[in-house]
């Protein structure tokens, strides 16, 4: 089992992330549809149409397909600069916001998903 650290919503469906990796959940029925294991520990997920967008500690921000909500998938992930620390996520278009522990304000053109490229950074000081 694992703990849970964030949720996102996608008509029934919770998308749910912690220490275990990524759990999509039915709603209505509370069952397991489908878990994703990462390799290091996911703070927060964001759902965007066909996408969930999740930040996790040692892989950074993972893109997961989540069109099959019963056999989701890993489409990219992009690592931090500067060491693992990626607190949290949010999406607005084609951009991802992401919170780093280290470096500030991340923020990541998401427009092909499979290829997410950093767009700009601001260090917080």
């Amino acid at each position: 089992p694992g703990s849970g650290k964030g949720v996102a919503i996608k008509g029934t469906t919770a998308f749910l992330v912690g220490n275990h990796g990524i759990d999509s959940i039915d709603t209505t029925t509370f069952t397991l549809k489908h878990r994703l294991a990462v390799s290091s520990n996911c703070e927060t997920v964001f759902v965007s149409g066909n996408y969930a967008y999740v930040s996790a500690n040692g892989d950074g921000l993972i893109i997961v397909d989540i069109s099959n909500e019963a056999a989701m998938t890993t489409v990219s992930t992009l690592k931090p600069t500067n060491g693992p620390s990626f607190k949290s996520v949010t999406v607005s278009g084609s951009y991802a916001f992401v919170a780093d522990y280290v470096n500030g304000l991340v923020v990541v053109n998401v427009a092909t998903p499979a290829s997410p490229v950093v767009a700009g950074t601001l260090a917080l000081t």
